[in-house]
């Protein structure tokens, strides 16, 4: 027997509500998600690439201030550096959904 009064609302339902509703709208976003889960975090050669990546790409000085193109290249590594940022907020947005879905 459920008591209105005292029952506690779940912090998850808008959550899920909206989740659902971009999944229905936009499925896409969750298949890159799930995608991109599987390769960087369920697989050995995918989390390692991740790494590689990180190191070569993200933690490294890729453009030389003087050069004569300097402004070019920045703006080039830049959409490449966040291009492998995406992979991993893909990644992980996916892992917390799964997360929170196996807790409910």
């Amino acid at each position: 027997m459920d008591n209105p009064y005292i029952k506690a609302p779940n912090p998850y339902d808008e959550y899920n509500k909206n989740a659902e509703k971009l999944a229905k709208e936009n499925p896409e976003i969750f298949e890159i998600g799930r995608v991109c889960y599987e390769v960087f975090c369920c697989n050995k050669d995918g989390k390692r690439l991740l790494e590689i990546l990180e190191k070569r790409y993200l933690h490294s000085n890729l453009i030389n201030p003087a050069a004569a193109n300097a402004s070019s290249l920045a703006l080039y590594w830049s959409g490449f550096c966040d291009c492998i940022k995406g992979f991993k907020s893909y990644a992980s947005e996916h892992e917390q959904r799964i997360k929170t879905w196996k807790n409910h």
